[in-house]
């Protein structure tokens, strides 16, 4: 009984190694623990940033972390309502898009109506990146293989959701909070290497087909 156990267990693992294996699947791991990234530290540090490096008191901090929600939702329902009508790769460019649009705002001085608008943008950003991913993931890398494609995607993020936010608590120990807006750029310049990438291989595959 222990050796047929033992048994399933290596070959559960090996169809899990394998898939790591599969063209386009690093790309599309990497782009969603990018995502995760940017959405859970922006969840956990927008306030505190706003309090310190913006001097905004604590009351209106609370007020301008939850403009991000606002901006995720928003970007849910348009982005759900735009994927009959618009391609997996057309909702990922427009969501990284705004993205580094938003980031823009957040570092370059254009007064205060920044605080308004950037955590709605970076809602906004992020909303439509993981229903997009999980969309393709079939397409990318066939039936037999989306099962564990899509348990390794719900991994990465989860792992980006522990590590990401913590990462940035030691980093601002050290250069300070006003370094979020720049911590989340490196993140966002990753998922769109990764997206490149992906949107190449999934090209590539359409052409073959």
């Amino acid at each position: 009984m222990a050796s047929v156990i033992g048994m399933s267990t290596r070959i559960r693992m090996a169809v899990w190694v394998r898939a790591l294996r599969l063209r386009g699947a690093l790309p599309t791991l990497l782009l969603l623990f990018a995502y995760a990234s940017v959405e859970q530290s922006t969840m956990l540090w927008a306030s505190s940033y706003m309090v310190h490096a913006g001097h905004m008191s604590i009351h209106y901090a609370g007020i301008y972390a939850n403009l991000f929600f606002i901006g995720l939702t928003l970007g849910s329902v348009i982005a759900g309502c735009l994927a009959l009508r618009l391609s997996d790769g057309a909702l990922l460019g427009g969501g990284l898009g705004v993205l580094v649009a938003a980031l823009v705002v957040m570092i370059v001085p254009m007064g205060s109506w920044r605080a308004l608008v950037a955590p709605v943008m970076l809602g906004f950003g992020c909303a439509p990146i993981n229903p997009a991913v999980v969309h393709m993931t079939p397409r990318l890398f066939g039936a037999v293989h989306t099962m564990t494609m899509i348990g390794w995607e719900t991994a990465v993020i989860a792992v980006a959701t522990l590590v990401s936010p913590v990462l940035f608590a030691v980093f601002s120990a050290t250069v300070g909070m006003a370094a979020l807006p720049w911590y989340l750029a490196c993140f966002t310049s990753l998922g769109i290497l990764a997206a490149v990438i992906l949107m190449s291989v999934s090209h590539l595959q359409s052409r073959a087909r």
